[in-house]
């Protein structure tokens, strides 16, 4: 109801008066599909930080990724972009057959991040930062067996160009290495492969829990980059990777992320009076400088 309310408060000035039925019949599929794979909290919590941050003044992007296909979405102003005029689908954001949740980035100002970060604390008091990890894949992982093995880094890339995958490469006819350097240099690889190569912070993934952090996963300290002022600071952070605590555990993962440029763009918008939406997006002048 509360979702209904949003968008039927912003109908008027954002549908066309003579695409009314159009609009509506899409409006009330989405609304049945989100309803039925369990998104409508989601989509409030989105929508209740984004408030926040145009009674703020905090500068947000206009959308970014498959919520733009989303109808609902643009009624409550969660992006900017109308999906029926543009063409965009809506089962690229949300689908009954997605195994995945749906993921809304959210660009804020690079500055003033923090602000809605602590907002979101605020709000629901159990906040983290996540730890994201990167494995080996098997191009990685064949250049660390070369490192370990001494082989050439020349040779081992000649062979990753060549090679389907790892298990290509015992039979493959180089004549540079012998076969039995070449099932030596595969085994190895095999052995890298899929293992942690780094860790670090997520640069803007949060994640929300109903209860304090450590009742669904441990609690790591790391240093964090501070974009700010380009110092250090030291925090704690979800230690799980947020594909298993998103996917698995089922936790709730807002992507809040810094974009610099916004900062001099709502400046201008600021400066000359205007708003995105007066400027058109096929303007001959602006197109012209591009080129």
């Amino acid at each position: 109801q509360k979702i209904r309310e949003i968008c039927e408060s912003n109908w008027k000035s954002l549908v066309p008066p003579d695409k009314e039925d159009e609009y509506r019949t899409r409006y009330e599929a989405e609304l049945k599909t989100l309803a039925q794979v369990g998104y409508l909290n989601y989509l409030l919590i989105i929508w209740d930080m984004l408030n926040y941050c145009h009674e703020s003044g905090i500068p947000t992007g206009v959308g970014r990724g498959s919520v733009g296909g989303s109808l609902v979405c643009y009624l409550m102003r969660i992006h900017m972009v109308d999906p029926i005029k543009y063409g965009l689908k809506f089962f690229r954001f949300v689908n009954p057959y997605r195994v995945t949740p749906c993921d809304i980035d959210t660009d804020v100002a690079t500055p003033r991040r923090e602000e809605v970060v602590e907002y979101v604390r605020r709000k629901y008091g159990h906040v983290s930062k996540i730890f994201t990890q990167n494995r080996l894949s098997e191009k990685s992982a064949l250049k660390r067996a070369g490192q370990a093995l001494g082989v050439a880094p020349k040779q081992v890339q000649d062979i990753s160009d060549r090679a389907v995958s790892l298990d290509d490469i015992p039979s493959m006819n180089y004549v540079s290495l012998p076969r039995d350097v070449l099932s030596k240099l595969a085994d190895t690889a095999k052995h890298f492969m899929g293992r942690i190569e780094k860790m670090g912070i997520h640069a803007s993934a949060i994640l929300v829990t109903p209860e304090k952090i450590t009742s669904y996963c441990p609690l790591e300290g790391a240093w964090s980059t501070d974009k700010n002022n380009g110092g250090k600071t030291w925090t704690r952070a979800a230690a799980y990777d947020w594909h298993k605590l998103e996917g698995e555990f089922g936790l709730l993962k807002l992507d809040i992320l810094g974009l610099n440029t916004l900062v001099p763009l709502y400046q201008t918008l600021e400066k000359e009076g205007i708003s995105l939406s007066d400027i058109p997006i096929d303007d001959k002048e602006t197109y012209e400088t591009y080129a």
